[in-house]
């Protein structure tokens, strides 16, 4: 009895990351309520078609744009572009294997918008943003610090979920080798807990609020 409630409050918890995940990237970049700047305007149109890139270009405008994001300026109590555009290339990146060091500049790009304009959270949970970038140092063994106590909590937070989920083991076996750790683990912790993926839904369709599938994948 212990085990299966340990099963339901992990499903209803995976249920919560998705749709998180979803509304996430559909707001971070959600032109119509943001007024970006010239020099953000290309980024965010690069961020809207990076998938449809293939993966050695894909890989190379990543970089570029993880170097770009991280150049733009912080005027004192500006809103979060930054962090936004960061987050947003970020939550892209772990989609498919597009190179260590390309995804070592996308985590420090995040790791230095978070320092120059850190999200306040919520008492006692960590911003997405901070377990993002914990994720990526935890799964995709990406170099970042932050002094931020959030940090120390989402990294805390993923060690306690692992511990959790002890006794289902996590291989790589079952992903293609071009699909990051994070995805792997994602889609693992998602068949355990009896989701069924939506292949269909992409992250740049969540961007854009629709909901259109591909057909012939």
């Amino acid at each position: 009895m212990l085990h299966f409630s340990a099963v339901l409050r992990h499903r209803f918890e995976t249920i919560l990351l998705v749709s998180s995940l979803i509304l996430f990237v559909t707001t971070l970049l959600a032109q119509d309520k943001i007024v970006w700047s010239d020099q953000e305007k290309p980024i965010v149109e690069q961020l809207h078609g990076l998938r449809k890139l293939d993966d050695t270009v894909r890989a190379r405008t990543t970089r570029e744009l993880a170097l770009q994001i991280r150049q733009l300026p912080v005027a004192p109590n500006a809103p979060p572009h930054k962090l936004r555009l960061a987050g947003a290339l970020a939550a892209l990146s772990t989609e498919g294997d597009f190179g260590k060091d390309t995804l070592q500049e996308v985590t420090t790009t995040l790791a230095t918008a978070l320092r120059e304009q850190p999200p306040a959270g919520k008492p006692g949970e960590p911003d997405s943003l901070y377990v993002e970038l914990a994720s990526l140092v935890r799964y995709e063994q990406m170099q970042a610090t932050s002094d931020n106590p959030q940090f120390a909590t989402a990294m805390a937070k993923l060690e306690a979920d692992d511990a959790g989920t002890a006794g289902w083991s996590r291989s790589r076996s079952t992903c293609a080798p071009e699909v990051s750790s994070s995805e792997c683990w994602r889609r693992q912790d998602c068949s355990r807990a009896g989701l069924q993926q939506s292949p269909g839904l992409n992250k740049e369709d969540a961007i854009s609020g629709s909901s259109s599938r591909k057909t012939g994948s």
